[in-house]
C-alpha cells in the first residue's frame, strides 16, 4: 500500500508541474479565473455523481469487493483522462533563453509555500476517514458521502472564486482559501462526535471547507 501511495505522489506531482504551466499556454490570462471556475463545476459535478455512486456500492458490497471495483473504474477512466489530455495544445519545451526569464525569487518562493500546504493538507485528507468512522461515529458510506459536502461548496462558490481572482487578482483568493483550511482542523476536533448530529455537523464543515 506504501508503494502504491508513494508511486502515485509521485507521478501525481510530475503531472501537476507541467500541467500547470502548460495549461496557461491555452488559456487566456484575462479568464483563467473564470475558466478555472467552469472546469471546477463540470469536474465537481462529476464528481457528485462518482461519491454518490461510491457510497451506495460501499453500502452495499460486503468486504474489499465494492473497493476493488470502484478503483478499477478509476483506473479506466484515468487512462481516459491521459489520452484526452494528450490532444490539448501545446506543451513544448521552453528554449533556454526562455527558461531563464522564467526563473524568479517570488516563483520560487511560491513553489515552497504550495509545497508546505501540500504537505500539512496530505496527510490530513489521508487520515480524515478513518477519524470520521473511529473517532466521530460515522459509517465508512457516510464517511464517503460526506466528501458531497465539499463537492457543493466548490460547486456552490466556485465561480464567484473564480470571478474573484480574475477582479481582484489571485492572491487576496489564495489566502483566504488558506484560511479556510488552517481553521478546518478546528472545526474536526469541536464537532459533537458519536451523537445523531455528527454527520450533520460533519458535512457543514465539509461543505464550508
Amino acid at each position: 500500500v506504501a508503494l502504491c501511495v508513494g508511486g502515485f505522489a509521485i507521478c501525481r506531482a510530475i503531472g501537476e508541474t507541467g500541467s500547470y504551466p502548460w495549461a496557461q499556454e491555452y488559456i487566456p490570462a484575462g479568464v483563467r479565473g473564470k475558466f478555472a471556475a467552469s472546469d471546477n463545476t463540470i469536474g465537481t459535478i462529476a464528481s457528485l455523481v462518482s461519491v454518490t455512486i461510491a457510497g451506495y456500492v460501499l453500502d452495499r458490497t460486503p468486504g474489499q469487493t465494492g473497493f476493488m471495483a470502484l478503483i478499477a473504474v478509476g483506473v479506466v477512466f484515468g487512462l481516459l483522462s491521459v489520452w484526452g489530455s494528450g490532444r490539448l495544445p501545446g506543451g513544448a519545451p521552453l528554449a533556454a533563453a526562455d527558461a531563464k526569464q522564467q526563473a524568479s525569487l517570488g516563483k520560487l518562493l511560491y513553489l515552497i509555500a504550495a509545497s508546505l500546504v501540500t504537505i500539512a493538507w496530505g496527510p490530513l485528507g489521508s487520515f480524515l476517514p478513518l477519524f470520521r468512522e473511529q473517532q466521530a461515529g460515522l459509517t465508512t458510506s457516510q464517511a464517503v458521502w460526506l466528501q458531497t459536502g465539499g463537492l457543493l461548496g466548490g460547486l456552490a462558490a466556485g465561480y464567484v472564486w473564480g470571478w474573484a481572482a480574475d477582479r481582484y487578482g489571485g492572491k487576496p483568493v489564495i489566502l483566504s482559501g488558506l484560511l479556510l483550511i488552517a481553521l478546518t482542523p478546528l472545526a474536526w476536533m469541536l464537532m459533537p462526535r458519536f451523537s445523531p448530529w455528527s454527520p450533520y455537523a460533519a458535512l457543514a464543515i465539509a461543505l464550508v471547507r
